[in-house]
């Protein structure tokens, strides 16, 4: 049995270690612009509000109210809002009623709601009580449907290299031509610990972002992570055979 020398076989091992971190550290980018920009849109959600002036309400009708809308689905939350949290959340809106103030109703919508509160105030909230005055942040609602926009195209090119290097990887295995075993097991390995490589530097150099910004701190262990070192391992194991063409 011929065997190959040592040293050809370090220096395909390096050529594949470096291949791999390439392609790992690619995905371990995309992977950091999709999280976080998933983790902008969480704390604009979390802060987003409809307000409802209720001019024509009285206080007791107003909770009334808003224990009635928060049994919909797309209202997480509704709550009578007392002056002090008007005044803070919302200057310069408030409602008069016969010279006092008007009971103020604010609504935790859904994100769904978030994108497009335009609409849903004049199809849910005006269509049953036209009295009401709604008002948002229109800022925040735009904003968020940017970092929505954004989040589903970053999804879709991480998708599409995944897709890619699963195609590259078929169109390989199609080819007729041996891979011992153990090629293939030690391709696996040097993949498996370039994505590791990658996954390291990356944490490192968001660990500045974590220690400033403890809200959008940046989490790495979800569903994403295992498809992408699963593509990574996956091009490993065929750039192990690529390497007889």
């Amino acid at each position: 049995m011929n065997k190959k020398p040592a040293k050809i076989v370090l220096s395909g091992q390096r050529r594949l270690f470096f291949l791999t971190l390439a392609v790992a550290l690619f995905l371990q980018l995309g992977f950091f612009a999709l999280n976080r920009a998933g983790a902008a849109l969480q704390m604009v959600a979390e802060d987003f509000r409809v307000v409802l002036i209720a001019p024509q309400m009285s206080l007791e009708e107003a909770q009334n109210y808003a224990a009635k809308i928060s049994g919909r689905s797309d209202v997480n939350a509704a709550t009578v809002l007392d002056i002090g949290d008007a005044l803070k959340n919302f200057p310069g809106i408030l409602g008069v009623m016969d010279g006092a103030l008007a009971p103020h109703i604010s609504l935790n919508v859904s994100k769904q709601v978030m994108l497009k509160p335009q609409r849903w105030v004049e199809e849910v909230i005006l269509a049953e009580e036209p009295s009401l005055s709604p008002v948002f942040k229109e800022q925040q609602a735009d904003l968020a449907a940017y970092l929505n926009a954004m989040v589903l195209f970053i999804a879709l090119l991480l998708c599409a290299a995944v897709f890619a290097l699963c195609a590259w990887g078929f169109f390989v295995e199609a080819y007729r031509a041996p891979a011992p075993r153990a090629e293939r097991l030690g391709a696996v390995f040097v993949a498996a610990n370039a994505y590791l490589l990658a996954l390291i530097i990356t944490l490192l150099l968001c660990l500045p972002l974590n220690l400033l910004t403890v809200s959008l701190k940046y989490n790495v262990f979800n569903l994403w992570q295992i498809i992408l070192a699963g593509a990574t391992v996956f091009t490993g194991w065929t750039l192990a055979k690529w390497k007889k063409f």
